[in-house]
């Protein structure tokens, strides 16, 4: 039986704040996408009551399938190393729409990061597409600018990402000099996450002395009394200067006499220099359970500076930057201890995308860390990265530059048995020259890695094949070029290795006689799956 807190992660914006259902959200998001494509979103009552005019509309768009796909920059390669971090140009909510399969098919995302656009409709969209891409243990960062963006950036939140996953505030200063920002920290599942903890500072074991010699080490004092009363723990006690104390009013002492006087027996009793304090315990640095420090709310430039400091290959220029990835990724929970499939994903201004990924870059390098990174920018980002690590003498990361491009959608081709002349007849044809762009959006629609290694090879003089190798079950070949014939399936049957699958689009074939001789003949040599695509 499904719980309520698996209903709340599924569906946050069917959660109220109490942790009640709201059943007619439910119901409306169990709604089918093929009515969703014909009907207009109903007019629910908002639980926040935010809305504006075009948001039913917003609702409605994010339920179609997206018209764009990915493409390389670079296009002009013939072959691809293999990437560890994704950039993609343009539009970042377009984007995601477009890498929700190949980044779910990856593991989905451990952190986002995201600078919250000043356009109600591209806030509401970006903060909804994000949620389903969260790992369960995951989290997301929202920067607001100014008091006005972060109600707003609260109220989107709850909604998108549900109010009972919400964690922080953090309160951001760049510099002494610069505005205030606010940093909103939201769970994917509150009750699957636990907040990181921040490495101690120098600062914080200053608060540590010694005046006494104690041989355990530095301490400092706790107070003794607690707000819950205890009959068994109010009694008076009697310091060395024979001055006697009681706890405060409507308190007790934490500990009861037996207690006490073992404590005073083990000097981890504190009643000042001159014995006529009210009582303390003593807290050593040495018996601190969990060294680390909890976080705070005030991320203030002195702060800041001190963890930025810890990087001695950090430039000036990106100090500030470098200390608050820093933050992000302790809270975030990703250590060096981080599973090989941690991806980050960065969203903003290029600058700001490309000054975090860097920093990024140096926490990995520094802590044998697995973890990578996306980036949606509207400009070039690899520009910048290039210039950034060029000025902190670092190797720059492997990034896979993608663009939006319109995407020739199509449906996809069964194996030969079932194969359907008229279905295929339908497809429509890549922009001439874009074989890559064919491939990509292959790749998008199958949810595959967009970062792997991609080979190519020459058959049959100029015709070119990719071969992509990270799916387990064999390589898969893909041909993309023009007047697609019997000779080439014949080649790459006597090849060493044969694919177990290969990959077509239509506009491969010169004619359907073409296509129809070329499938039947692959089929028969290579005993592979053959899929015809109109990408």
């Amino acid at each position: 039986m499904t719980s309520l807190n698996e209903l709340s992660w599924a569906f946050p914006e069917c959660t109220t704040p109490d942790g009640a259902l709201d059943l007619a959200q439910l119901s409306h998001q169990l709604g089918s996408d093929e009515a969703a494509s014909h009907q207009t979103v109903p007019d629910l009552p908002e639980r926040y009551e935010l809305t504006w005019a075009s948001k039913a509309h917003v609702k409605q768009e994010l339920r179609r399938e997206p018209s764009l796909t990915l493409a390389p920059v670079n296009d002009a390669e013939p072959a691809f190393a293999p990437a560890s971090n994704l950039a993609v140009r343009g539009d970042p909510v377009a984007a995601l729409q477009v890498l929700q399969r190949p980044l779910l098919g990856q593991g989905g995302l451990k952190m986002v990061y995201c600078h919250l656009p000043t356009d109600l409709d591209q806030a509401y969209a970006t903060l909804t597409l994000v949620r389903p891409l969260l790992r369960q243990d995951g989290c997301c960062f929202i920067l607001c600018d100014d008091a006005a963006a972060l109600a707003l950036g609260r109220k989107l939140g709850d909604e998108a990402l549900g109010g009972n996953n919400f964690l922080a505030t953090f309160v951001w200063q760049p510099d002494e000099a610069a505005p205030l920002k606010y940093l909103l920290m939201y769970a994917r599942a509150n009750y699957e996450f636990t907040i990181g903890r921040l490495p101690r500072t120098a600062e914080a074991n200053q608060r540590y002395r010694n005046p006494d010699n104690d041989p355990r080490g530095p301490w400092k004092v706790g107070d003794l009394s607690v707000k819950t009363y205890s009959k068994s723990c109010d009694y008076p006690i009697t310091t060395p200067s024979g001055r006697m104390v009681h706890p405060p009013k409507g308190r007790a002492w934490c500990l009861s006499k037996e207690s006490f006087a073992r404590a005073v027996a083990e000097n981890r009793i504190w009643f000042g220099a001159d014995g006529n304090n009210a009582p303390s315990i003593k807290r050593f640095l040495s018996e601190l359970k969990n060294h680390d420090m909890v976080p705070t709310s005030l991320l203030l430039p002195a702060a800041m500076g001190s963890l930025a400091a810890e990087q001695a290959a950090c430039g000036t220029e990106l100090t500030v930057t470098a200390a608050l990835a820093r933050h992000l990724v302790t809270l975030s929970n990703l250590s060096a201890e981080s599973a090989a499939d941690d991806a980050v994903l960065l969203i903003g201004a290029s600058a700001e995308c490309a000054q975090l990924a860097t920093a990024l870059t140096a926490l990995k390098q520094e802590r044998a860390a697995a973890y990578r990174f996306v980036v949606l920018a509207p400009e070039d980002v690899l520009t910048w990265l290039q210039t950034l690590h060029q000025q902190r003498a670092l190797a720059v990361p492997a990034v896979r530059l993608c663009e939006l491009v319109p995407n020739a959608r199509s449906q996809l081709a069964v194996p030969l048995s079932a194969y359907s002349q008229d279905l295929l007849a339908t497809l429509s044809a890549p922009p001439p020259g874009r074989a890559l762009a064919a491939l990509f959006a292959y790749l998008v629609e199958r949810g595959r890695d967009l970062m792997q290694r991609i080979d190519s090879l020459e058959l049959c003089g100029t015709a070119r094949v990719y071969q992509l190798f990270d799916y387990g079950q064999g390589q898969i070949w893909f041909c993309a070029e023009a007047e697609l014939g019997v000779e080439l399936i014949e080649v790459v049957a006597a090849a060493p290795q044969r694919p177990h699958q290969l990959v077509c689009p239509d506009a491969s074939f010169a004619s359907d006689s073409a296509k129809i001789n070329c499938c039947e003949r692959a089929t028969l040599l290579l005993g592979a799956e053959v899929l015809v695509i109109g990408v």
